[in-house]
């Protein structure tokens, strides 16, 4: 059997640790949100530069199909850039990320996620 004073020195050691452990798990948590979210972004991306590069007609939309793929954070229309170079065409996202927990990151990211394509029918960015 421990004495008393064993007991006292866990606890303090438990003290000592549990705000270490809470970092790191709340890190962890947040590297993992952060990539849900740019994965879910690139998705949409994906997503839109297909429209606009397969349908050429509806590359206008191609904002506001980006925003309305990404639910797990908010991006709005014009944070998407569509632009086109060298036959091809580019769609791309400058997001700026808040943290889940303001109290261990305080700071937000700013992400840029561009996807690319050549374009499989006329133009998208010729004008009609």
């Amino acid at each position: 059997m421990k004495a008393p004073k064993d007991l006292g020195a866990s606890a303090v050691e438990f003290a000592l640790v549990l705000p270490l452990l809470i970092i790191i798990l709340g890190g962890a948590i947040e590297i993992g949100y952060l990539i849900a979210v740019r994965a879910q972004i690139g998705d949409a991306l994906e997503e839109g530069v297909t429209v606009a590069a397969r349908e050429p007609d509806r590359a206008g939309a191609v904002p506001q199909i980006v925003s309305d793929g990404v639910s797990i954070t908010d991006v709005p229309p014009g944070e998407v850039s569509v632009t086109c170079a060298g036959g091809g065409v580019r769609v791309g996202v400058v997001h700026d990320h808040d943290w889940v927990s303001p109290f261990l990151f305080t700071a937000s990211t700013t992400m840029t996620i561009d996807v690319a394509s050549d374009v499989l029918s006329p133009d998208p960015c010729q004008e009609s």
